[in-house]
């Protein structure tokens, strides 16, 4: 009898140790496409900013705004510190493990 039961619990425990590692990889494959979806929102981000600033530049550039040079050197370290920030949050943020 103890050894039947015994059998069983080593079977329980197999079972178990498989659903505990089919539990590890879904998480992981969740927290990939997490990762995945939020690298691309920020990238969108990103490209939605700088062309926004480069817009303004050339507008500026043609004389149909009227930035003064402190405005464009205040967008331009602002999109300097974006890139920046943002390749600090995807390096640490998403990807640190």
């Amino acid at each position: 009898m103890s050894d039947a039961t015994g059998t069983e619990g080593g079977q329980r425990e197999i079972t178990l140790e498989q659903i505990v590692r089919q539990q590890g990889l879904q998480i992981r494959l969740q927290r990939q496409k997490l990762q995945n979806v939020t690298t691309y929102t920020l990238l969108a981000i990103f490209v939605l900013v700088n062309v926004a600033t480069i817009v303004l530049f050339f507008l500026n550039g043609f004389g149909i705004t009227e930035l003064s040079d402190v405005a464009m050197a205040s967008l331009v370290a602002a999109t300097i510190a974006e890139v920046a920030g943002l390749l600090v949050i995807i390096m640490k943020g998403l990807f640190s493990m």
